[in-house]
């Protein structure tokens, strides 16, 4: 499973992580057009504070939420939560997945993907050929060479390490309007 968050993460390259997140999104099939589209997924990690010298078991719970636009834009909202505390990130063609990333409609897949300060997530939304009903997959990975993810937590604020476990608990549901009530 390392070998394959390695490959995943220096297959990104920079090209991927350049392309224009809005140009990318234009390319939406009309059957998904003033939908959205809700995906969840929990990451299982080892974890610690950048400033903390034990790591901890911790269970992230995430919610991405994607509305696709009538002119084929995706907007999303990406929560993650912990106890009782959320935090949040809002983009514009995959900005909502890290700090750098894009979507990208491929066939019948939507994938959103980008960088962390060392480390990458992807999730990739796979949609039936009717475009009713979908699945996903989340990867996060680590650079080549490399054993911990480093980012800043949404909740918190704070810089972290952490060994990804596992993901878990990964659903997708589509459903007609935008989801953020606009």
């Amino acid at each position: 499973m390392k070998a394959t968050r390695a490959i995943f993460f220096a297959g990104l390259g920079v090209t991927g992580l350049i392309m224009a997140g809005s140009a990318m999104a234009q390319h939406a099939p009309s059957a998904l057009r003033g939908k959205s589209v809700t995906v969840s997924w929990t990451e299982n990690r080892m974890q610690r504070a950048a400033d903390q010298e034990n790591f901890r078991p911790r269970s992230v719970p995430q919610t991405l939420q994607i509305y696709i636009s009538t002119e084929g834009r995706t907007f999303e909202r990406r929560i993650a939560s912990r106890r009782g505390r959320s935090g949040s990130r809002e983009g514009i063609g995959g900005g909502a997945v890290s700090k750098n990333s894009h979507s990208t409609f491929q066939g019948h897949a939507l994938i959103l993907a980008g960088a962390m300060r060392q480390g990458a997530r992807q999730v990739k939304v796979e949609f039936s050929p009717d475009f009713s009903s979908c699945s996903t997959k989340v990867i996060v990975g680590t650079a080549a060479g490399q054993k911990l993810v480093k980012g800043r937590s949404m909740i918190s604020g704070k810089r972290l390490e952490f060994e990804l476990l596992g993901v878990s608990g990964e659903s997708c549901s589509i459903q007609d309007g935008n989801v953020f009530g606009n």
